[in-house]
């Protein structure tokens, strides 16, 4: 057990709690499939994704092809942006693989298709602050983040 500073110079004091250290375990996986395993992920949860390489994000489609090939269905994605690259979403939106998205931005062609009433439900659009700050307070819940 490592040994914490009752305070840090310049941030204030250490916060403890008295939760129980998780189990270790191995941490590489052999690929994103067992990687997705891992999480326990079932039907209906939500997945994050940031929008760091913006049109040039190959991880979104990546990681929701490999969501549907282990057969989720009805997924929330909580993405800052979506661009055209992302184009691929929208046979995920008409498989049921995704039921709803939350976003700050959306350009391309998952916007037309969405536009044109793809998506059964409406999108939640929200300011990329209002996002930080609706994950902050517990608005809006995250059960795996993909970055």
């Amino acid at each position: 057990m490592r040994e914490l500073p009752a305070s840090v110079l310049g941030y204030g004091p250490i916060l403890r709690t008295n939760a129980a250290p998780l189990p270790r375990r191995e941490k590489c996986l052999p690929d994103l499939a067992a990687a997705i395993a891992a999480t326990g992920l079932r039907d209906g949860a939500t997945v994050s994704f940031h929008h760091h390489l913006r049109n040039g994000d190959a991880v979104l489609n990546m990681v929701t092809d490999a969501l549907a090939a282990a057969g989720l269905k009805d997924l929330t994605l909580e993405v800052t942006s979506l661009f055209p690259v992302h184009a691929p979403l929208i046979d995920h939106i008409r498989n049921g693989v995704i039921g709803r998205i939350a976003t700050s931005y959306m350009s391309g062609p998952v916007a037309e298709a969405i536009s044109r009433g793809l998506l059964k439900l409406p999108v939640i659009l929200r300011s990329h602050g209002g996002r930080a700050r609706a994950l902050e307070q517990g608005e809006v819940r995250l059960d795996v983040a993909f970055v």
